[in-house]
């Protein structure tokens, strides 16, 4: 996985970029980017350091020349599996997961009564289904392999049950 960003369309043509491997909290200590050139992987970028901000730029594609000027205060490299994201647009805290979760109750600490607010699954041939009870059971609702969902509280989502959290998930293979 990596991303070369470049500061100004001149470093660009010249091939002057820096080139991360891995998530950047705060970009901007490398300076401030305006272009960037995704050679693999998924990113995000947001607005504002460690990940925050109104604007998010998702590139899920491999693309050269993306304008990231209203972006450029932090990336984040999603990696393979399951990530849940405290906040809508994938912001703030956030959990990886790869495996089964049976008990998501404390997921993130202090969140408010809307549960997870965002998601993406990262899988080929991976599904992941939420529960809004532990142990897999209640009613579920099921993201595909790739999926994105900005705003994945139950509600947004358009699942019915008791609460509106997601209490477990589980993975399952796609025929």
């Amino acid at each position: 996985m990596a991303i070369t960003l470049y500061k100004d369309e001149e470093s660009f043509l010249q091939g002057k970029g820096v080139t991360f491997t891995q998530s950047r909290a705060n970009l901007q200590e490398d300076g401030i980017f305006t272009i960037a050139d995704v050679k693999a992987g998924n990113w995000i970028f947001y607005e504002g350091q460690d990940y925050h901000g109104p604007s998010v730029k998702k590139q899920r594609v491999v693309e050269s020349h993306v304008s990231i000027s209203d972006v450029n205060g932090s990336v984040f490299l999603v990696e393979e599996g399951l990530i849940l994201f405290k906040d809508t647009d994938y912001r703030a805290e956030r959990k990886w997961f790869r495996d089964d979760q049976e008990d998501l109750t404390n997921t993130f600490l202090g969140q408010p009564p809307s549960g997870i607010s965002s998601g993406i699954v990262l899988s080929k041939n991976r599904s992941v289904v939420l529960y809004d009870k532990t142990n897999f059971k209640g009613n579920c609702y099921t993201m595909r392999p790739g999926e994105w969902c900005e705003k994945l509280n139950r509600t947004d989502t358009g699942s019915v049950g008791e609460n509106d959290k997601w209490l477990s998930l589980k993975f399952i293979y796609e025929a």
